[in-house]
C-alpha cells in the first residue's frame, strides 16, 4: 500500500524489471486483465530508462492514471519492461519520481533463458549463428544473483517481488496470488495461455523483420494502442509464423552452456 506526503492512501505503483524471456508476458497479460490494475497502451513505454525525456505527466497518460485513480486503495498501475534490468538507473528514476515504487523481478534459469532468446532471434527473423550471437551477449546480464544483489543494493528487501519461471509455468495462479497481495490488489482467477510466446519458425525471415522494423517504427512515432493491437492480432501472428518450433542442437546448447559457466 502506497501512502501520499500527509498519509493518504494512494494506488500501488511498481515496474517490471524484466530479463525478456523469464515471464513479463505472462504477467503483463495478467495484470492487463485485472479490473484494478491499469497499464495502459502497451506492455513497454522505456519511461524509466535513463534516455527516456519524456514527462510524468506523459507517462500518467499513457497509463490512463488521473488523481481520481491515485487515490483509491487496492488498485494498481505500472510499466513491465524486459530491458529495465540492464540498466538500474531506472529504479532510482522510480524512487525519485514516484516514491514507494514497488520492483517485480523475473528469474529463470540462465541457460534455459540464453536459449529462448537465441529462439527469439530466429523467430524474428535473424540469420545469426550462435557463436554469433554470443558474441552480442553479455554474461552479466544473465546472473540472476548479481542483478537481485544490485537491485537491492538501491531499495529495501520488501519493495522487491521475485517471480521463478519454473513457478510460473508450473503454478501460475499461485504466482499471481502472491503477486497480488504483494501489489494490494484483490485476487484473480486468470488463464494466461493466450499470452505465451511460442518459439515457432517464422513463414518468411524477411517478413518478420520487415515487422520487427515496422514496430520500431510505430513505437517511436508513439503508436502505442496501434503497435499492442498488431502483436495480439492472431490473424497477423498467423501471417508472419507457422507452427514448427525452432530446434537448437547440441553443439549449440554446449557453446551457450560454456558462455555461462566456462572459466575463461
Amino acid at each position: 500500500m502506497r501512502y501520499d506526503p500527509i498519509g493518504e492512501i494512494m494506488a500501488t505503483h511498481f515496474v517490471g524489471l524484466g530479463p525478456g524471456k523469464a515471464g513479463t508476458t505472462y504477467i503483463y497479460g495478467f495484470l492487463s486483465h485485472h479490473p484494478g490494475v491499469k497499464m495502459g497502451l502497451i506492455k513497454e513505454t522505456y519511461f524509466f530508462s535513463s534516455g527516456c525525456k519524456k514527462t510524468l505527466e506523459w507517462y500518467r497518460k499513457i497509463k490512463k492514471v488521473d488523481d481520481e485513480f491515485e487515490s483509491r486503495s487496492r488498485v494498481a498501475y505500472g510499466d513491465i519492461s524486459n530491458q529495465y534490468f540492464k540498466d538500474l538507473s531506472c529504479v532510482l528514476k522510480a524512487e525519485k519520481l514516484i516514491p514507494e515504487t514497488k520492483y517485480i523481478f523475473f528469474e529463470r534459469d540462465p541457460l534455459d533463458r540464453l536459449l529462448s532468446c537465441f529462439k527469439f532471434e530466429k523467430k524474428m527473423g535473424s540469420r545469426k549463428t550462435m557463436p554469433e550471437f554470443l558474441a552480442e551477449q553479455e554474461r552479466v546480464h544473465f546472473d540472476n544473483e548479481g542483478l537481485l544483489l544490485r537491485i537491492s543494493s538501491l531499495v529495501p528487501n520488501e519493495k522487491i517481488f521475485v517471480i521463478p519461471f519454473h513457478e510460473l509455468r508450473d503454478r501460475p495462479q499461485a504466482v499471481f496470488d502472491r503477486l497480488a497481495h504483494f501489489l494490494d490488489i484483490a485476487c484473480l482467477q486468470y488463464d494466461p495461455v493466450d499470452f505465451k510466446n511460442d518459439s515457432v519458425k517464422p513463414r518468411s525471415a524477411r517478413l518478420a523483420r520487415l515487422a520487427r522494423g515496422l514496430a520500431w517504427i510505430l513505437r517511436s512515432l508513439g503508436f502505442y494502442g496501434l503497435l499492442q493491437g498488431a502483436k495480439n492480432n492472431k490473424p497477423i501472428r498467423r501471417l508472419l509464423f507457422g507452427y514448427r518450433q525452432i530446434v537448437i542442437s547440441k553443439e549449440d546448447i554446449a557453446l551457450a552452456h560454456d558462455f555461462l559457466y566456462k572459466k575463461s
